[in-house]
């Protein structure tokens, strides 16, 4: 399985669509077949998963959205049953074009546009939670981070987009198309601010001019580097029981989607509604 995804990612990539079709193919089928045991294995239903969504992903270019559709769709659903969020937002991301693309064709394809909206939605969310934890090998982190941008920018494409087409014609952005527009750049804008923490954690830079004392230990937590640059005011009490309260208190917050608290900390993200 492993050799007839990664030809079939050649092959997609020289824009070979019938060798990648086929290839894909074959992967899925092999994680189909075979004893009962072994197709319910973990690995093997990850493979599936990864072959369903590059069968979207070939079904999307050649212009069949609803065949695209169908194929993100039960990837991104056995991604779920197997709490892989690193294979599930790209079938949600591949659902989110597919059915976009597809209303474009329907003059009726209201529905459609609403659920390419929420699929984008949910895989800006699974994105998020990915990466308020931590990435399963460094070596994927920065294909992740290139990827992940294209999500920001095509969720927002499509917020933007639906803004406008339901507002008056030469109108003011008003209802219903003032909160496409909003939601539009919101996405935008935690997309910049995503960039810029991922820059600045690749460069190990540690900010702490202007930044609240509670947050600095949160981020010591999730980081695991050492105090000695924390503010005095940051150190945790010096008495043995209040220091484990406090232990367990930064433990706590360390779970609690640390990038999410340093994200929406940023000036940036506050936008009135």
């Amino acid at each position: 399985m492993t050799y007839e995804l990664g030809t079939g990612r050649i092959a997609f990539a020289n824009n070979e669509m019938e060798t990648a079709r086929k290839h894909f193919q074959n992967a899925l089928d092999a994680g189909n077949g075979g004893l009962p045991g072994v197709a319910n294995l973990g690995q093997t239903r990850r493979f599936r998963t990864a072959a369903r969504t590059s069968l979207g992903d070939v079904a999307l270019r050649e212009g069949r959205y609803k065949d695209a559709a169908k194929m993100f769709t039960d990837a991104a659903s056995g991604a779920k049953k197997d709490n892989r969020l690193d294979l599930m937002w790209p079938a949600q991301r591949g659902l989110g074009r597919s059915l976009w693309l597809q209303a474009a064709q329907d003059p009726k394809g209201g529905k459609q546009r609403d659920d390419a909206l929420n699929a984008y939605t949910e895989a800006l969310k699974t994105i998020e939670t990915i990466r308020a934890g931590s990435l399963r090998a460094d070596e994927s982190r920065s294909t992740f981070l290139a990827t992940t941008k294209d999500v920001y920018d095509e969720a927002a494409s499509a917020f933007a987009e639906m803004a406008l087409l339901n507002s008056p014609s030469g109108g003011a952005l008003s209802g219903k198309s003032l909160d496409y527009a909003a939601e539009s750049f919101r996405i935008t804008e935690a997309g910049r601010a995503r960039s810029l923490l991922d820059m600045l954690g690749e460069v190990n830079a540690q900010i702490t001019e202007g930044v609240p004392a509670d947050l600095l230990r949160t981020i010591l937590i999730a980081s695991r580097r050492s105090p000695s640059s924390l503010p005095a005011s940051a150190w945790p009490p010096t008495r043995s029981k209040s220091r484990r309260r406090w232990i367990r208190n930064s433990t706590s917050c360390r779970r609690n989607s640390t990038t999410s608290k340093i994200r929406f900390a940023l000036p940036v993200r506050a936008m009135p509604r």
